[in-house]
């Protein structure tokens, strides 16, 4: 891994993507009362994932009660799994792992497209390079939010970084809507029949086996991760 650069501060410039479209995005989450109950509710624990803003304390993620959250979906169920579970050579599928299909917002996003990012003054491939370090995007969507460059946005729009023609979407401090759809329901666990072929067909284009697993057996269950 790799770091990006730093953001050169106060930022200025950039480009805002819209909202839309597509409508729907697709959020793929471990249920974990307290964090994340359903498929809309922001999480307030991290900093983990890639342009995550909250701030990086010296003893890892931990909640933020006062914010700000973050919420993360992609264009497609598969795009949403290969994020959710990144890198790992084995998906553990417990029941708790779920898909929510969503419409996640209509306002303006930060676009870190590659055009966007270099309006930005960030390297092109700052939004889709899967070996930047999580924590160096992360400055630049600490940056984003506290220099407001192209004014008040409500996350930030970018390319997958495993899946080269996805996109992803993460929020920040707003809270997406349900919706029904394709999946056949607005929420359904990744174990059902409806969800679980895509899942076999994400891990396989990476290289990644699957597995499903009791929750018992499951880590973040227990508490572990």
């Amino acid at each position: 891994m790799i770091e990006a650069p730093s953001p050169s501060r106060p930022l200025q410039g950039g480009r805002t993507a819209a909202g839309h479209p597509p409508a729907q995005w697709v959020r793929v989450y471990h249920r974990e009362p307290g964090r994340t109950p359903d498929g809309t509710t922001p999480r307030s624990w991290g900093p983990v994932g890639r342009f995550d803003p909250r701030p990086d304390g010296h003893d890892g993620p931990h909640e933020h009660p006062n914010g700000p959250t973050v919420h993360y979906s992609g264009d497609t169920l598969p795009v949403a799994l290969t994020e959710a579970f990144r890198s790992a050579p084995v998906w553990s599928v417990c029941p708790a792992w779920r898909a929510a299909l969503l419409i996640a917002t209509t306002e303006a996003l930060q676009d870190h497209g590659p055009d966007g990012a270099v309006a930005l003054g960030a390297p092109a491939d700052l939004g889709h390079r899967p070996d930047y370090t999580r924590a160096s995007t992360q400055a630049w969507a600490r940056a984003i939010l506290a220099d407001l460059p192209v004014g008040a946005v409500a996350g930030a729009r970018y390319h997958s970084a495993r899946q080269p023609d996805g996109e992803n979407v993460v929020l920040w401090n707003r809270q997406p809507i349900a919706v029904l759809g394709a999946l056949g329901a607005e929420d359904v666990a990744l174990h059902d029949e409806a969800a679980w072929p895509w899942v076999l067909v994400a891990a396989h284009r990476l290289g990644a086996s699957v597995e499903r697993i009791p929750i018992t057996d499951c880590a973040r269950h227990q508490g572990d991760a």
